[in-house]
């Protein structure tokens, strides 16, 4: 992994979650940390949607807070509201 994603700039840490559903460890999904944003740009340039690990495309995009997600689900529901 550290081969794959540090082509694109300087690694802080990696992190994956298994998928714990089947017997061969497979991975659900994971974090890159990069030391700058323009490296994490790169790699979600080059690696989104490409088949480096299998014939399922890889999904490579910037984390977003559980936080912020909530906030964006708010203001989706209430712009909604007031538009019907």
């Amino acid at each position: 992994m550290v081969d794959l994603f540090g082509k694109h700039g300087g690694i802080v840490s990696i992190k994956f979650r298994v998928n714990p559903h089947v017997a061969v460890a497979t991975y659900k999904q994971g974090f890159v940390l990069y030391d700058n944003v323009e490296a994490a740009k790169l790699a979600i340039k080059n690696l989104d949607q490409s088949n480096v690990f299998s014939n399922k495309p890889l999904g490579v995009e910037f984390w977003v807070s559980k936080q912020e997600l909530e906030n964006e689900r708010l203001s989706r529901e209430q712009s909604e509201m007031f538009n019907w």
